[in-house]
């Protein structure tokens, strides 16, 4: 401490004021009585803050997510595993918000892996030390990936996209990039002398000096002055000048008798008075490789620098710890690994083509019907041979007892009832049907909405205005005396109410089921909603008294309904081809044509379906004479089609309908109730030549893996994937991953190749997926796998198409082996 005691002031005479109790004074206000006194704390010219130093950046641990209403870029680390987190979140904003930026290191990247992403998002880590992203995140979703570097490396974070926040750690620390992960400061702020790193663990109360160290995460300069238990109160004035203006000043612990004088921007002044058990102090950070030069003036000669506690006589260079002005050390270079990484390439050995590969959301459907009062049917004599359960559920049994009060409880069930069976689901929430059956004794409208007094009935085409529901007839259907199929009562598809009603039920059924707990036991959701059977048609059902058909919606009514099923991120949605008796361009806008065409825009998982195998390829065929979106949909989401005989795909219609299917590239077919399946020895035949190419059906047809690797040091790892099947993998939240297990003892490593699944199409050249690991000394066996992220679950594993010997099922999913590597 200097020994200029300031009289005037004493604990006695002038009470410590904390902090939180001060008050700034705004304006630049700085005299000089005979050298005794000292009014207000300077602040001005940087914008810096008064009062307690910003704590260092805590970038350990995930920040709450604002889907809702936030557009960021939010990143944390895991500090178990020494990976970062990358979340692009498009909640603040409508549409899509691009989020561009690159990753650069002085080392490659041992793991890049992506999170959520779509067909238009890209992680291109083709340069493990350059890697460059471009996110399209529609609102309110979120992408992203995690990477790794090894320890020691030098990693540069940027966001390039302009107006788009960084926000770090639990705290959401906001930070300017490109910033250096290691210090969060400026990328290329060097620390060019460790010995200034760390807390100098002083007591204020007993350790009576000067103190300055740097945070060794954030890059941050703490100065301190210790009263250790002094009787006097001292004055310590100095300054701290650097040769670029400061990035950033904060005063810590600062009484209005104290004085930080930041009006030039590279320099502060200071005069700071400081005894008994207390302590003063300023926080400052450096513009992007600045120097500073700390003068102590009046107060002490010595100063206490980092951890431990070097004593350096002022004045002196901030990050040499020599005189100012003087040039930093360069550091050593890192030596080069002894071992050479060498390759190999290896093909691993396909399944054999006449191998059925049974894997989730392809194959054979077995139909299946919940009922109002919670009954759940399905065929049984589908149970061995199918895969999906298709369960059409009515409105009725969603929303039974008044608007918004769900009822999930019976889906719920017959979910979970057919994955104890081993088998997804596809759900089909049907809003009207036209006749009483045996098996839809009630009708599928709830009672609350039918019976509200506000209805008006409509006498003809929309007529009169207003009116919410028609009486119909639907006498094609009949098929018995005891069925009513006269004078039924349907809702006005252009009432407000209704389309406000299927929106909400649409909402709703995304929050409860397009998560990570549901996603994976449901194949696909059927869009539905509109005409008889909510298929999108309303053919044979005419206005009582009226020769019109019941009408269809408008467009933009229509359009709310699929809009609200464009929103599902994890379950692929399927639209019905239909569109009443409107196929050409010239009709006017079609639901197939803007649903396809908003997925291969935006990303989102759109498939289609036909109700009639046999007897709707005239229509399909009209529409995709003009519109290559639907006639490419199949690219986007899955296919699946339904016989139109009750009985299933008879034998005369058998082969055709199989061509058929095959041409749509059809993930999967419905053979309704038919009790008889397989038929015959022919027919089975068939169907089994058929269910070969069925679906997506992905290989490995090369790979190139470590043959010799140098422990600890970074790889590459490439994998060709190719598809053999006949439809694409829609499923996004799976993964391509190398794994490395021992020979003798210790953990299994695993590589991420990120990529979108999705791209890998059938009759297309294979597409690589890269990444790269490190690995400690050992003999490793490598292997393989399409792998689930585990938060959604493990009871629908998807297999490669391998030979069948070389692949096992574990817990985590299917891994076939590929070849070895010797790390030394």
């Amino acid at each position: 401490m200097s020994k200029h005691t300031e009289s005037l002031i004493s604990m006695q005479q002038q009470p410590r004021v904390s902090p939180e109790e001060s008050s700034p004074i705004e304006t630049a206000v700085r005299r000089d009585l005979s050298g005794l006194k000292y009014f207000g704390t300077v602040l001005i010219a940087s914008g810096a803050l008064y009062g307690n130093a910003q704590a260092a950046i805590e970038t350990c641990g995930a920040p709450d997510l604002k889907l809702s209403s936030e557009t960021a870029v939010l990143l944390w680390k895991d500090c178990g595993t020494g990976a970062w987190s990358v979340t692009a979140a498009s909640g603040g904003t409508k549409g899509t918000t691009k989020f561009e930026g690159r990753v650069t290191a002085d080392q490659d990247a041992s793991l890049v892996a992506g999170i959520n992403l779509e067909s238009n998002d890209v992680v291109d880590a083709s340069d493990p030390r350059a890697i460059a992203y471009k996110l399209n995140v529609m609102a309110p979703w979120y992408d992203g990936f995690e990477l790794k570097h090894p320890s020691g490396a030098s990693v540069c974070f940027d966001v390039s996209t302009s107006g788009i926040p960084l926000l770090v750690g639990p705290n959401r620390t906001p930070v300017t990039t490109p910033v250096d992960l290691s210090t969060m400061a400026a990328c290329g702020a060097t620390d060019d002398n460790p010995a200034t790193e760390g807390d100098p663990g002083y007591n204020a109360a007993t350790d009576e000096g000067t103190f300055l160290w740097q945070d060794a995460d954030t890059g941050a300069w703490h100065l301190r002055i210790a009263g250790g238990g002094s009787s006097s109160y001292d004055n310590n004035d100095g300054s701290i000048t650097s040769d670029q203006p400061l990035a950033s000043v904060a005063g810590y612990s600062l009484e209005s008798n104290d004085v930080v004088d930041t009006s030039t921007q590279e320099v502060v002044d200071y005069d700071l008075i400081v005894g008994g058990v207390y302590e003063d102090g300023i926080d400052f950070s450096l513009a992007d490789g600045a120097s500073a030069c700390l003068n102590t003036g009046t107060g002490d000669a010595s100063v206490y620098v980092g951890a431990e506690r070097v004593a350096v006589s002022s004045p002196f260079d901030v990050r040499t710890l020599g005189a100012c002005g003087e040039a930093p050390v360069t550091p050593e270079e890192p030596q080069t690994p002894s071992v050479e990484t060498t390759y190999q390439v290896v093909t691993p050995q396909p399944l054999d083509a006449y191998a059925e590969l049974r894997n989730p959301g392809r194959g054979l459907e077995q139909a299946g019907k919940l009922l109002n009062d919670g009954t759940f049917n399905r065929n049984a004599a589908m149970d061995a041979d199918a895969e999906i359960t298709y369960i059409r559920v009515p409105w009725a049994n969603l929303e039974p007892n008044g608007d918004n009060q769900w009822n999930w409880s019976d889906l719920d069930a017959a979910i979970d009832e057919s994955v104890a069976r081993g088998k997804q689901v596809g759900i089909s929430v049907i809003s009207w049907k036209p006749i009483l059956d045996s098996y839809n004794f009630q009708d599928a409208v709830p009672a609350w909405y039918k019976n509200d007094p506000r209805h008006v009935r409509c006498t003809d085409v929309g007529t009169p205005a207003g009116c919410t529901y028609y009486l119909v007839s639907s006498s094609l259907d009949c098929y018995a005396s005891d069925q009513v199929c006269t004078n039924r009562w349907t809702f006005n598809h252009d009432d407000p109410r209704f389309i406000q009603e299927q929106v909400e039920l649409i909402e709703a059924m995304r929050a409860r089921y397009d998560n990570p707990q549901w996603a994976e036991k449901i194949a696909y959701m059927d869009i539905r909603s509109i005409g008889s059977w909510s298929e999108n048609h309303t053919t044979g059902i005419s206005i009582v008294g009226r020769s019109s058909r019941w009408p269809m919606p408008a467009w933009s009514n229509m359009k709310a309904i699929l809009d609200a099923h464009l929103e599902y991120r994890y379950i692929p949605q399927i639209v019905n081809f239909d569109n009443d008796d409107d196929y050409r361009e010239a009709d006017g806008p079609h639901p197939w044509d803007y649903a396809c065409s908003e997925a291969q825009l935006g990303g989102q998982t759109i498939g289609w379906r036909t109700d009639g195998i046999e007897v709707t390829l005239w229509e399909i065929d009209q529409v995709w004479s003009w519109s290559d979106a639907a006639k490419e949909c199949w690219k986007t989401g899955p296919v699946y089609a339904e016989a139109m005989n009750g009985s299933g795909l008879v034998s005369a219609d058998l082969t055709e309908g199989l061509s058929r299917l095959t041409n749509w590239h059809a993930s999967g077919w419905n053979n309704k109730y038919s009790s008889s399946y397989p038929r015959d020895a022919a027919y089975t035949a068939e169907v089994d030549q058929w269910l070969l190419d069925a679906g997506y059906r992905l290989q490995v047809s090369e790979a190139v893996i470590p043959s010799i690797a140098a422990a600890d040091e970074a790889f590459d790892v490439e994998v060709q994937l190719t598809n053999v099947g006949n439809a694409a993998f829609y499923r996004n939240f799976y993964a391509l991953e190398v794994r490395f297990t021992p020979t003798s003892y210790g953990e299994d490593v695993i590589v991420k190749l990120p990529g979108e699944l999705r791209s890998v199409q059938p009759g297309e050249p294979a597409i690589t997926f890269a990444g790269s690991g490190s690995l400690p000394a050992g003999e490793y066996r490598v292997s393989v796998g399409l792998i689930q992220d585990a938060a959604f679950g493990s009871s629908f594993p998807v297999k490669l198409a391998q030979r069948a010997d070389s692949c096992t099922q574990e817990s985590s999913g299917w891994w076939c082996e590929i070849g070895t590597t010797v790390v030394e």
